[in-house]
């Protein structure tokens, strides 16, 4: 809406504002944007700024790695696997010698 208000001049951004049903401060907005742009260096090669987006999940939980390792070593105590389709499943034996200690 910036760009086409700058292309009509004087009373652009009133006609657009009416046009497109939003608020001129959103255009104005826009427009200082847009004249900012040409004072920014701009990566070429990226979408966002460096840093941008969420962090990963190790970084905010660091000791995920060894909480999963450690489920993975009871799991494997418990969980047997199909001779005939490499499928795992609970067998009631192995899981009730784990929950019985």
């Amino acid at each position: 809406a910036g760009v086409e208000a700058l292309k009509l001049g004087h009373g652009g951004i009133v006609y657009i504002s009416n046009l497109l049903g939003c608020d001129r401060k959103t255009i104005s907005k826009g427009i200082k944007n847009l004249k900012n742009l040409s004072s920014r260096h701009i990566d070429q090669d990226r979408v966002r700024k460096r840093g941008g987006g969420r962090k990963p999940y190790y970084i905010n939980h660091p000791y995920i790695k060894e909480q999963v390792s450690s489920i993975i070593s009871v799991m494997s105590k418990i969980l047997c696997i199909s001779t005939k389709t490499g499928v795992p499943f609970w067998h009631p034996a192995s899981l009730a010698m784990f929950l019985l200690g």
